[in-house]
């Protein structure tokens, strides 16, 4: 669906391989073709506006009508989307991984991080941006990074380092296994899970970079590539030491 713009640009001979639905509603047709479309592995992508957008209507007639074809209609009811994890939130990227250019001789590193590296707003950002930006002389960086709501992602500064850009927002509950700390817990995302193995596969990093102790489970998601975990604020000696005066 294409909610915040009068226009949709499709692949004509995709779309007449997918079938044109008969449905009342024009916008019931077009969530069929996305529908299918997805089942199919194939991706849909918008493009961001130019200014704050506005709260959109809900939609009860089409998505009834919606229902009523997948009720009725036992092939569309066995569909799903071939990729769900990537079909869920919002990713945005700029320079996929297999356009970013890399020579032989340079590594190439799928940074993770829990929050955008630019602005400068505080150490962590500070240290991730600088030392990639150094670093980037002689080695090529993928950033896959999380954004918090609202946030404004500068992605002029961020190609300044890095030659692919990934932002996952932070829609997810958090995760409801209470045996984690609350801190990994609210970094579960299945969309940033997924995206990293997707990553991995496409663009092989001979090192995938993880900032953050929070962040370590997403190693899992590219078993086979080498993988650093960046420990920042390391504080279990302090959180020790509270323990033994307390004792």
């Amino acid at each position: 669906m294409a909610p915040l713009s009068q226009a949709i640009l499709v692949d004509r001979r995709k779309l007449l391989a997918l079938g044109i639905p008969r449905a009342t509603f024009s916008a019931t047709a077009w969530i069929i073709l996305f529908w299918k479309a997805a089942a199919a592995g194939w991706r849909s992508f918008s493009v961001g506006p130019c200014a704050e957008s506005a709260e959109q209507p809900d939609m009860p007639m089409q998505e009834a009508c919606l229902r009523f074809h997948t009720l009725w209609n036992r092939s569309l009811r066995r569909l799903g989307p071939r990729e769900p994890d990537l079909c869920r939130g919002n990713i945005a990227f700029a320079a996929p991984p297999r356009r970013v250019v890399s020579r032989p001789d340079r590594l190439k590193v799928l940074l993770v991080s829990p929050f955008l590296p630019y602005p400068l707003s505080h150490g962590g950002a500070v240290r991730i941006f600088n030392l990639c930006r150094v670093l980037s002389r002689r080695v090529d960086f993928v950033l896959a990074a999380f954004r918090e709501r609202d946030e404004f992602v500068h992605y002029d500064r961020l190609r300044e380092v890095f030659g692919g850009i990934y932002i996952v927002d932070r829609d997810e509950r958090p995760c409801g296994d209470e045996r984690l700390p609350l801190q990994v817990r609210e970094y579960e995302n299945c969309g940033m899970r997924a995206l990293i193995g997707e990553l991995a596969r496409e663009w092989k990093p001979d090192i995938l970079q993880i900032e953050y102790t929070q962040l370590a489970r997403f190693r899992e998601a590219a078993p086979d590539v080498p993988a650093i975990l960046v420990e920042h604020d390391l504080t279990f000696p302090f959180g020790q030491n509270i323990h033994a005066a307390r004792l």
